[in-house]
C-alpha cells in the first residue's frame, strides 16, 4: 500500500468513518467494510440506497435527504446530510453522510465520493436532551408560578408565559433583555435589583420573600418570591433565576382578617371591662343595724379568668337587715360563649330576686328561665351554681347546689365539706326544665368561715395528671385558722400553682369566702343615727371595697384580688 493510502486508511480507522463511492446512475455502489459493519450488510448483496431511497432512508428523513442530494447535484459541490439508514435487521441507524460531487468537463455531476460515520449515540443523547428540554418547557409554561432567568445585569434571559402576562407585556420578545425597571415602579424595581446583586455577590439564595410590587398606573400587588444564583457548568454565577407566586388576594385577606381581629379584640376588651365592672365593686354593710346583734360577717374573694372573658362569677345578694345571699357559679367552658351565658344569668338573678331568700326556689326559677332561653337558641350550655343564704339573727344558713362543688367549712374544732341533704343537690341549671332543687339548713354554731369556689381550683393538675382536689383545698383552709381571709385565699391560689408547677391557671378561677365574727364593741351612736336615717329611704348601705392585689400582680385588669368587705362590728 502506498504511504498516502496507508495514512488515509489509518486516519479513517481512527475516526471510525467508512468510505463510499458511487457513479451516479450506476446500479452498484462501493462501501468500505466499516460502512457494511454499521448496517450489517452482506458485501455481495449490499443495496444501493440511492436506487431505492424510500426503502432504505427513514421516511422522517427522506425529504431532507432528497433536498440535500438535489442541491448538491444541481448547485453545490458537497453532499451533506444526517439520516437514518435501514439496518439488515430492519432497525434504523443514524449516519452522518458526506460526499464530494465530481463533475465532468460539461459541469455535470457524474460521481459522489464520501464518508459515513455512525452518530446513533449522539442522536440518542440529543433526542433525550430535547425531550428533557420540551418537558422542562412544558413545566415552566404551565406551572402556576412565574418563572424567570436573569443575567448579571438583571436582564430577563428566559421567562414563561405566566410572567409575560403578569408583566402585561404583549409577547415574550417584549420581555427578554429588559429589567424590572421597565415594568415595575421605582420602589420595587430598585429593591429587586439590589437583592439580585447581593445573590450574585454572595451566591446565597433568597427564599420565600414576601415582596410588595409597586406599579406605574396599577394597584400594588404582592408576590411570594424565591431567587437563586444561576451557575454555569463551571460553577460560576452568571445571573439569577427564580419563581414567584401571586399572593395578592391572600395578603389582602390577611390584612382584612387582621383588621377584623383588631376590631374583635377591641370589642372583647370592652366586653371584658364590662364583665369586670359587673363584679361587686361596693357591697352592703352587714348587718345594717348591729343593735341586739352578736355576729358580724366579713367577705373576700379571688377572681382570675383564664382568658379575657370568663364563665365564673360570684354575687352577694342583700335580702334583709339580717340575711344575705352568697352565690358562686361556673358556666360551661370559658371565653365569649360562657361570658354571654354569664350575662344572661346575671339578668335572670335580678329578675328572680324576689325568690332570693329561698335557695331551692331561687335555683329552680333560674334553671327554668335559662333552659327556656337556651332551648329557643338551639344550643346546649349549662352552669353549676352554689347558693347559700346566711341569717345572722336566726344563726342559720340555708344552702342549695346545682351540680356545684361543695363548700369548705371551718369550725372551731374541724374543717370539712358541708354535708348537704341529697335533695339539696340538683343538676346544673340550663339543662332540664322543671328539675327539682331542695334546701339544707345548718346552724352557725362554732362556724369560723365558709369557702365557695369553682372547679378551676380543684381540677388543676400536676405533671402526672393528678388533680388538686378538695382535700388539699380543705387543708389550706384548716391551716389558716385565725388568719385573714385575704391571706387564706392568696395562699390557696399559690398552693394550687405550686402543686401544678405552673404560674397560671388553665381554667377560670373564682373563690368567695365569708368569715363569721363576734361583735366586741358597742355601736357608735353617730353611725347608728346615720344608718337609721339612711334606711328610711334605702334599706342597705353600700360601702367602698378594700382591695388587696395578689403579690406579683401588675395591673388591676390582671389582678385576681377583688373587694374584701369587713362588715362593721
Amino acid at each position: 500500500m502506498e504511504p498516502s493510502v496507508d495514512r488515509l486508511e489509518l486516519a479513517l480507522q481512527a475516526s471510525n468513518e467508512g468510505i463510499w463511492d458511487w457513479q451516479i446512475g450506476a446500479e452498484e455502489i462501493f462501501y468500505s467494510p466499516k460502512i457494511l459493519a454499521f448496517l450489517d450488510w452482506d458485501p455481495a448483496q449490499a443495496p444501493n440506497f440511492f436506487a431505492d431511497v424510500e426503502t432504505y432512508i427513514h421516511r422522517s428523513d427522506l425529504s431532507n435527504f432528497l433536498r440535500a442530494y438535489e442541491l448538491a447535484i444541481t448547485k453545490g459541490d458537497i453532499f451533506a446530510v444526517e439520516s437514518r439508514l435501514r439496518h439488515q435487521d430492519g432497525s434504523w441507524v443514524w449516519l452522518r453522510i458526506r460526499a464530494t460531487v465530481v463533475r465532468n468537463h460539461f459541469n455535470e455531476a457524474v460521481r459522489l465520493v464520501g464518508s459515513m460515520i455512525d452518530i446513533s449515540k449522539r442522536k440518542s443523547a440529543e433526542e433525550s436532551l430535547e425531550t428533557e428540554r420540551n418537558l422542562l418547557r412544558m413545566v415552566i409554561d404551565h406551572v402556576p408560578l412565574s418563572v424567570f432567568f436573569k443575567d448579571r445585569e438583571s436582564r430577563f434571559f428566559l421567562v414563561n408565559e405566566r410572567l409575560v402576562n403578569w408583566l402585561g407585556a404583549p409577547s415574550l420578545d417584549d420581555v427578554l433583555g429588559k429589567t424590572d425597571a421597565d415594568f415595575f415602579g421605582g420602589v420595587h424595581a430598585k429593591q429587586a435589583f439590589k437583592d439580585e446583586l447581593e445573590i450574585i455577590r454572595t451566591g446565597e439564595a433568597m427564599v420565600d420573600r414576601l415582596e410588595k410590587e409597586t406599579w406605574e398606573g396599577r394597584a400594588d400587588t404582592w408576590a411570594q418570591t424565591t431567587k437563586m444564583p444561576w451557575r454555569n457548568h463551571q460553577g460560576k454565577v452568571v445571573g439569577t433565576f427564580g419563581i414567584s407566586s401571586n399572593v395578592t388576594e391572600l395578603v389582602k385577606t390577611q390584612q382584612e382578617l387582621r383588621r377584623r381581629n383588631e376590631m374583635i379584640e377591641e370589642e372583647l376588651q370592652l366586653a371584658k371591662e364590662i364583665q369586670q365592672a359587673l363584679l361587686p365593686s361596693a357591697l352592703p354593710s352587714f348587718p345594717v343595724n348591729t343593735e341586739d346583734r352578736d355576729q358580724s360577717l366579713s367577705f373576700s374573694h379571688r377572681y382570675r379568668p383564664s382568658t379575657g372573658m370568663a364563665g365564673d362569677f360570684f354575687e352577694l345578694i342583700p335580702i334583709s337587715e339580717t340575711k344575705i345571699g352568697m352565690l358562686v357559679a361556673d358556666v360551661m367552658g370559658h371565653g365569649v360563649r360562657s361570658a354571654l351565658v354569664v350575662s344572661m344569668i346575671r339578668g335572670l338573678l335580678e329578675k328572680e330576686k324576689q325568690h332570693a331568700a329561698d335557695p331551692a326556689t331561687f335555683l329552680s326559677s333560674l334553671n327554668d328561665s335559662l333552659a327556656s332561653i337556651l332551648q329557643r337558641a338551639g344550643t346546649t350550655m349549662f352552669a353549676t351554681v352554689s347558693y347559700m343564704v346566711v341569717d345572722v339573727e336566726a344563726q342559720s344558713m340555708v344552702i342549695s347546689s346545682a351540680g356545684h362543688p361543695l363548700p369548705v367549712a371551718r369550725y372551731s374544732d374541724r374543717t370539712e365539706l358541708l354535708k348537704l341533704d341529697p335533695q339539696s343537690m340538683g343538676p346544673a341549671i340550663g339543662l332540664f326544665p322543671g328539675a327539682p332543687y331542695g334546701n339544707t339548713e345548718l346552724g352557725l354554731s362554732d362556724l369560723e368561715c365558709i369557702l365557695l369556689y369553682t372547679d378551676g381550683i380543684i381540677e388543676c393538675e400536676d405533671e402526672n395528671g393528678e388533680a388538686f382536689e378538695t382535700e388539699r383545698l380543705a387543708q389550706v383552709v384548716r391551716n389558716h385558722s385565725g388568719a385573714t381571709l385575704d391571706l387564706m385565699l392568696d395562699d390557696a391560689m399559690q398552693a394550687v400553682l405550686n402543686f401544678a408547677h405552673t404560674d397560671h391557671f388553665d381554667d377560670d378561677v373564682c373563690m368567695l369566702a365569708v368569715q363569721f365574727g363576734t361583735i366586741k364593741s358597742p355601736v357608735n351612736p353617730f353611725l347608728a343615727t346615720a344608718d337609721a336615717q339612711l334606711h328610711k329611704t334605702k334599706p342597705l348601705k353600700m360601702i367602698p371595697p378594700q382591695t388587696e392585689p395578689l403579690e406579683g400582680s401588675s395591673s388591676d385588669e390582671d389582678s385576681d384580688s377583688g373587694p374584701r368587705l369587713i362588715f362593721p362590728s
